[in-house]
């Protein structure tokens, strides 16, 4: 049971953070360019 609960807490945790780790990495590519990220 806890084998389950892992992998549905692990799932939903990439499921989160996904999008956050998207819109970091735009920004830090725009400052490394020099250039404006997105607010």
């Amino acid at each position: 049971m806890t084998g389950w609960f892992s992998a549905i807490a692990q799932t939903l945790a990439i499921v989160m953070i996904a999008p956050l780790m998207a819109g970091w990495v735009k920004w830090l590519k725009c400052r490394l360019q020099n250039r404006r990220g997105p607010a």
